[in-house]
């Protein structure tokens, strides 16, 4: 386990949702790690698969043993993020893709393979890389939020009981959020066109 730059309470978690219109399909992977206010270690750990097969839905659920994760220390680069679990699975993120796999308690697999990242801004420049813009230069917002690509290239493969094997070509946007609050409830949606115009 990798200690964190600041005492808790704090967090960092990160995004991935997949759509693959071809084949109906679409996950979405969470994973985060949290410290309590009096560690300057990771206490906890969670992550999530929720995935929808032609209107079909399924989640997963898992919260690794403390020991068996470690997570890279971000030190305010969005774009160098390795989080790994002991008999659970991986993702890394850097400034070009984002990799990972993941086995969950039936034997529930998730592949995937992001590449040719699209960044929030084409035009992006350090400290200006998402919705935040200078708003993320300064200690103003308690919850950091960063979107790394919004449709980028991917290859994934899920084998799961509930829906079989699956595999194929999909658009994944990927975004991160770390900081010392979160909000207790929100709404969000997301979505990605046929040919990811919009």
């Amino acid at each position: 386990k990798q200690p964190i730059s600041i005492r808790g309470p704090f967090f960092q978690g990160w995004l991935m949702r997949c759509i693959d219109h071809t084949s109906a399909l679409s996950f979405i992977l969470i994973v985060g790690s949290f410290s309590m206010r009096s560690s300057r270690d990771y206490t906890q750990h969670y992550v999530f698969l929720g995935v929808n097969h032609a209107g079909q839905h399924k989640c997963f659920h898992s919260f690794p043993d403390t020991v068996s994760v470690t997570v890279s220390d971000h030190k305010d680069s969005y774009l160098d993020i390795t989080w790994k679990a002991d008999n659970l699975g991986f993702f890394h993120i850097n400034s070009t893709s984002c990799t990972g796999a993941f086995t969950f308690a039936d034997n529930s697999t998730i592949q995937f393979d992001s590449s040719s990242r699209i960044p929030w801004k084409p035009s992006e420049k350090i400290g200006f890389v998402g919705p935040e813009g200078w708003l993320g230069l300064t200690s103003l917002l308690p919850c950091h939020y960063f979107v790394h690509s919004v449709g980028s290239p991917t290859r994934y493969q899920l084998t799961s009981p509930s829906f079989g094997d699956k595999n194929g070509t999909s658009f994944m946007h990927i975004e991160g959020n770390y900081g010392t609050f979160f909000p207790e409830g929100w709404t969000w949606a997301q979505g990605i066109a046929l040919n990811n115009d919009a």
